[in-house]
């Protein structure tokens, strides 16, 4: 897997109990970290500020965030919830852990997912300034949209969301994909 982060050279490698953290202090400078895991790795990565963290080829529940920057898994299997403020995330599920929940945002880019043909799942949709794209066949839920108040001094402050609600495959567990400036794209493989 690959990071780009900014941040000096100062950096450490600790483990406990079979977990490994590697980091680096703060700084203006950037760093390119490449690290190679076994298969079999529960991948939790996090940037800020730089290119892209990208992640290929790992079996596990993986937890991927960044702040200003794309997000890339590609040949994954397991379960990933990613995330990030300004950039795309990018991730290609070969298989899913049938029981684990996952969850896609961005809030400046798109969300584009692949996922199994044979994969069954509860889906939550939400883009504020953007379209839903899909390759399967989702069986939408009738949704109404949700509405929130909150009292400010003299006024109110009255908040609405909507959402694409459906499943895939009968259901199965939840898959939240949301970005606010973007398009999600939901793929089969190809």
């Amino acid at each position: 897997m690959n990071i780009i982060i900014n941040m000096n050279k100062t950096s450490y490698v600790e483990e406990k109990n079979n977990k490994v953290e590697v980091g680096t202090d703060w700084s203006n400078e950037e760093i390119y970290l490449e690290i190679k895991v076994p298969f079999q790795t529960s991948v939790h990565l996090g940037g800020l500020n730089g290119d892209y963290v990208k992640v290929e080829g790992v079996t596990g529940a993986h937890e991927l965030s960044h702040t200003n920057g794309e997000i890339t898994a590609k040949n994954m299997r397991g379960s990933v919830i990613a995330n990030t403020t300004n950039g795309d995330v990018i991730v290609e599920l070969l298989e899913i852990d049938p029981d684990t929940p996952m969850s896609f945002s961005s809030f400046n880019g798109d969300v584009e997912v692949t996922l199994p043909a044979s994969v069954r799942a509860t889906l939550h949709m939400q883009t504020g300034q953007g379209d839903i794209y899909t390759d399967f066949d989702v069986q939408l839920q009738p949704t109404q949209p949700k509405v929130t108040q909150e009292h400010e001094g003299s006024g109110y402050r009255v908040r609405m969301e909507k959402a694409v609600e459906g499943t895939i495959g009968g259901g199965g567990p939840e898959m939240r994909f949301k970005t606010f400036n973007g398009d999600i794209i939901l793929r089969q493989p190809q």
